[in-house]
């Protein structure tokens, strides 16, 4: 990727809170929605995203807080994204398509391990430790 071979630095904490809380917004919604309420709204943008629903007691604000200050360290915007889809599918593959604390906990946890995992197996400049060993 052209940021890591120029070496730009990645989001700093308020950053990433910045990011996570505006794609959060692009995917997640607090007021309630039926079914027929999310269909004709995906007919009139004319795509199939549409803002999935949070439950009340979900708090938004501690939710991104608490991520971004100590699971997503290192992670790129692009990376961030990922997370906040992968968090998305979850909600959609749920019966009532509603984010809880259950499953943002997690699905959170279980991505950023994942994201952890990758970095492990490929340095930021994409070679594979395999690679380097031959």
């Amino acid at each position: 990727r052209m940021d890591e071979i120029i070496k730009i630095s990645r989001p700093g904490k308020d950053e990433r809170r910045k990011m996570l809380l505006k794609g959060f917004s692009e995917r997640f919604t607090k007021r309630k929605s039926s079914f027929y309420e999310r269909a004709k709204e995906m007919v009139r943008q004319r795509h199939l995203c549409y803002h999935l629903s949070v439950e009340e007691k979900f708090n938004i604000s501690r939710a991104v807080h608490n991520i971004s200050e100590t699971m997503t360290e290192g992670c790129s915007g692009r990376e961030l994204r990922t997370i906040l889809q992968g968090i998305a599918c979850a909600v959609y593959s749920t019966e009532k398509c509603t984010l809880s604390n259950e499953i943002w906990n997690i699905e959170s946890s279980k991505l950023c391990q994942q994201m952890k995992i990758k970095w492990k197996l490929t340095d930021r400049n994409g070679l594979s430790q395999m690679t380097r060993l031959s």
